[in-house]
């Protein structure tokens, strides 16, 4: 009859959760959901990614530059173009992006979330000027003939 009886407690304690058991997983459950957003934000990359297509577009336009023989500005397109003898390299915007075409042929987007892009032309030299989102200034480069 003893063994009976602790068969039985043994059944009766394997069969679920207590009441403690639920409460405390319940309760880690929501300590991990209270912090989630706050981890969640540590991950949140979309400035550095700004920061990053912005530091790629002034290294190309800068390389476009350094390879060229000669600046130009295309009023008509609101684009700086770079040549050398036998290509010729042009920036433009282009909705929102900055876009790269080689050789007129296709283009390649540089920039993303372009809010102002403005090319003016000096006797001496080209100015370039943008912002993009997530940028607090404008940026401007000048390019000399």
């Amino acid at each position: 009859m003893a063994k009976r009886a602790e068969n039985a407690s043994k059944s009766k304690n394997d069969s679920g959760f207590t009441y403690l058991e639920v409460l405390v997983s319940l309760g880690i459950a929501t300590f991990i959901m209270a912090l989630l957003p706050s981890l969640l934000a540590l991950f949140n990359y979309e400035e550095e990614e700004m920061e990053f297509e912005h530091d790629f577009f002034i290294i190309d336009i800068s390389q476009s530059y350094k390879d060229s023989t000669a600046t130009d500005y295309e009023p008509s397109q609101e684009s700086i173009v770079f040549m050398d003898k036998t290509t010729k390299v042009r920036y433009r915007r282009h909705g929102s992006r900055i876009i790269k075409t080689v050789g007129d042929k296709g283009y390649v987007t540089v920039m993303f979330n372009v809010t102002e892009f403005k090319v003016e032309e000096t006797d001496e030299s080209i100015i370039l000027s943008f912002l993009g989102k997530g940028m607090e200034n404008e940026e401007q480069i000048t390019f000399i003939k």
